[in-house]
């Protein structure tokens, strides 16, 4: 099977969790034995580049579309969708990575400095939800994360008559040493901690989450990059208690990264979505409670080990919070039921999909 992958220029060395997914899932396709073609796409204008950056133009493109057996949209955004329409017809798949909701648009008008930045965020936010920005036409079948971004995407979307959806699991990559005995992080504090990991950024809410807690006596550990000198971590820092540590970016395969995850007793994410969120994946593989948004799919994922709460509401995260500390940490069987996230069967599922797409095409 010959597959183009059609990717947004952005996520070529994106470390966010759209770009992890994206380098993982033809990883593990290549490894199956399927011949992978990436072209990047930049738009305004539109440009088509080789995975060594050099330019290709549009009849270049088109010539190699017609000789794979599918193409791959990835992140599957207007943008790319009319790119795509661009070109003669051929069998299609998309991953779409999306959730549209009036929670976003609050925790955007929440977590922005009031002024301009605030008004283009939640105008963005509310933008996002109308299927002019959305506009999915032209892609056969479409490969959410999760049944409920599914429905989600059906709700905001202008799609083709006849697409389908075929959702595929985000996953992560098994750490290659033991969790049982690794020692404990040493800039964590003492004691029972719970982890926040994620970027610190507006959507991840982790100033919602500081308000929320900050009168608590829970010991709380930020996992994530940040930007030292901007106003939302500035925020952060600001609202933030001495009970509350902020440890920056650690490098997702190292033994310090899953030291703060192994030694968690709940691992917290309390963004405006999460679709479903790797290093959440990651924390509970690692044996931390999941307590989450309950926007984006996240119970699909975490199902009766999570605990769930709207990220607009300080009481339902500190309820949820209480709730998750009490119960606990997840027992090894529980931790280790996370190890189906693979991406080997996130990449099987993906193939099935481009058969489906490729059916649909034939007839």
């Amino acid at each position: 099977m010959k597959v183009l992958f059609f990717i947004t220029e952005y996520f070529r060395d994106s470390q966010t969790g759209a770009g992890t997914q994206i380098r993982e899932t033809v990883n593990a396709l290549m490894s199956m034995g399927v011949e992978v073609t990436r072209i990047y796409v930049s738009f305004a204008p539109v440009k088509f580049k080789d995975v060594e950056g050099k330019e290709l133009e549009h009849t270049k493109v088109a010539q190699i579309v017609q000789r794979h057996d599918v193409v791959h949209l990835i992140h599957c955004s207007r943008w790319l969708a009319e790119v795509w329409r661009s070109f003669p017809k051929k069998p299609s798949v998309g991953s779409t990575i999306y959730w549209g909701g009036w929670e976003r648009v609050v925790i955007a008008f929440r977590t922005y400095k009031k002024g301009l930045s605030r008004i283009k965020a939640v105008l963005n936010a509310i933008r996002s939800m109308t299927s002019s920005y959305l506009d999915l036409r032209g892609v056969d079948v479409l490969l959410p994360n999760s049944y409920a971004e599914a429905e989600n995407v059906k709700k905001y979307a202008r799609l083709s008559p006849n697409a389908l959806f075929f959702p595929v699991n985000n996953g992560f990559l098994k750490p290659t040493f033991s969790l049982s005995t690794i020692e404990r992080y040493h800039r964590l504090p003492k004691g029972e901690y719970i982890v926040v990991p994620g970027i610190c950024v507006n959507r991840k809410n982790q100033l919602g989450l500081i308000k929320a807690l900050r009168n608590s006596s829970y010991q709380i550990v930020f996992l994530g990059g940040y930007e030292e000198n901007s106003w939302y971590f500035s925020q952060c820092r600001k609202y933030a208690n001495e009970r509350m540590s902020f440890l920056g970016y650690l490098q997702h395969d190292s033994l310090d990264y899953w030291s703060v995850l192994s030694h968690a007793r709940c691992a917290v994410l309390p963004s405006d979505c999460e679709t479903p969120g790797i290093a959440l994946i990651e924390a509970a593989y690692a044996g931390a409670r999941p307590i989450v948004t309950k926007f984006g799919g996240t119970m699909e994922y975490y199902g009766f080990d999570g605990e769930y709460f709207d990220p607009r509401s300080a009481s339902e995260i500190l309820e949820a919070v209480n709730r998750g500390w009490d119960r606990g940490r997840l027992s090894s069987v529980e931790s280790e039921a996370y190890s189906r996230f693979s991406w080997n069967y996130c990449a099987s599922l993906t193939k099935q999909a481009y058969k489906l797409a490729i059916q649909k095409g034939a007839k």
